[in-house]
């Protein structure tokens, strides 16, 4: 009956790794980077199911084995499947380069060490002591291998989330500078969590099983929880999320000093604080008279085509309608408005709700389908702006108006 089940669950995990990459080549194009870096997401997450999966019984003794070696190493490479994913997401240079390989060397030192000593991925594995390879497993391994096997890939993994978690964490920074709503695939949320639920479920298995071992041997805990349930659950949420359409942030723009932006937005950071505006670009190439004659030209602009509207309207496409640069559209707004491009548009859609509620344009429209109408994407986005702007829900105004 467990065998069953526990099969029954591989098998769904492997139509959906199927299903996710059908998805992937039917919407992405050819060129797109996420494209490959998914599919090869995906790929790595086959082999750690069909590592489970593939059993003497069903493939054969020498298929199963030939399968063994290659396949139980494979948790090392998730973690750099997950950092290439992301860096493809965030168009990162050189996501997919030579130097990348280097994270792949693990999986291939143990990828031989595995085939020459095959107790060393587990002491208890059914090729240990049996092996058709010309070495067999001895008794004692190598040093640098002592530790076990679960303690590497779990090192490995711990290593990776954190790096990828990182970058999500710089991007989610830049967000407001380019995208005037925020949603789980502008701010990378889902890809957050889905790493949350992986190496949660992952990490607690080995707490379960080094604190609690009896735990293990009577709910197999290890094998269902540590070793089937995470990678299975990866594949059906990110299936279903890396289809749609991915936002991403364009590299920094070169100044005119030949700087970055962000290479000049940490100088910033560290000079000593000063008046408002004062200071805050000295190195840059844009003027104040130019700032404030830009500024003046970007409100004439958005009183008259209201582009706040579109809810999903970018620096990059607002900068295009005025004939600028992004860089020198983004300076001019922290400059002039002292807020990001998020703020700043989002300010505007409030003031568009606020006309409407006042002129009861609306009638028959609930609250959010009023927001909605006025360019925002969702409803806490838009409570939450009210609230710390107005000091009162959107309800609460209504009814004063």
């Amino acid at each position: 009956m467990w065998k069953t089940f526990f099969y029954s669950i591989l098998i769904m995990g492997a139509g959906w790794t199927v299903s996710g990459a059908g998805n992937l080549m039917i919407r992405k194009k050819n060129d797109n980077p996420e494209k490959a870096a998914g599919l090869f997401v995906l790929s790595v997450f086959l082999i750690t199911i069909l590592d489970n999966l593939i059993r003497p019984e069903f493939v054969g003794r020498g298929v199963a084995e030939m399968m063994y070696h290659i396949s139980r190493p494979s948790y090392l490479l998730v973690g750099p499947a997950l950092l290439v994913y992301v860096r493809a997401l965030l168009r990162e240079k050189g996501f997919f380069t030579y130097t990348v390989f280097l994270h792949f060397l693990p999986y291939g030192i143990w990828l031989v060490y595995a085939y020459v000593y095959p107790s060393s991925l587990h002491p208890d594995s059914i090729f240990a002591g049996n092996s058709t390879v010309l070495i067999q497993s001895p008794p004692r391994r190598m040093p640098l291998f002592n530790l076990h096997w679960d303690v590497w890939k779990n090192i490995s993994l711990l290593i990776y989330v954190i790096i990828v978690l990182y970058l999500i964490y710089r991007h989610r920074k830049r967000v407001p500078d380019f995208y005037s709503s925020l949603d789980t695939y502008t701010t990378l949320s889902w890809f957050r969590n889905l790493l949350f639920l992986y190496a949660g479920i992952s990490l607690f298995n080995v707490i379960v099983d080094r604190l609690i071992p009896e735990a293990s041997e009577v709910f197999q805990v290890s094998m269902a929880v540590g070793r089937v349930l995470p990678p299975v659950l990866f594949v059906f949420f990110f299936s279903l999320f890396s289809g749609a359409p991915q936002v991403w942030i364009p590299e920094p723009e070169l100044l005119e000093t030949g700087e970055t932006e962000e290479t000049q937005a940490d100088e910033n950071r560290q000079r000593p604080k000063r008046a408002k505006g004062e200071g805050k670009y000295e190195k840059s190439g844009l003027a104040e008279e130019e700032s404030h004659a830009l500024f003046n030209q970007l409100r004439m602009y958005i009183s008259r085509e209201k582009p706040f509207l579109e809810p999903d309207l970018t620096l990059e496409e607002l900068a295009a309608a005025l004939g600028e640069t992004r860089h020198r559209l983004s300076e001019t707004i922290n400059r002039e408005a002292g807020v990001k491009f998020y703020r700043f548009i989002n300010t505007y859609r409030l003031e568009e709700f606020k006309e409407a509620v006042q002129k009861n344009r609306y009638p028959d429209y609930t609250i959010l389908a009023v927001a909605l109408e006025c360019g925002f994407r969702s409803q806490s986005a838009f409570y939450n702006l009210f609230k710390e702007v107005e000091g009162m829900t959107p309800r609460a105004y209504m009814l004063l108006h």
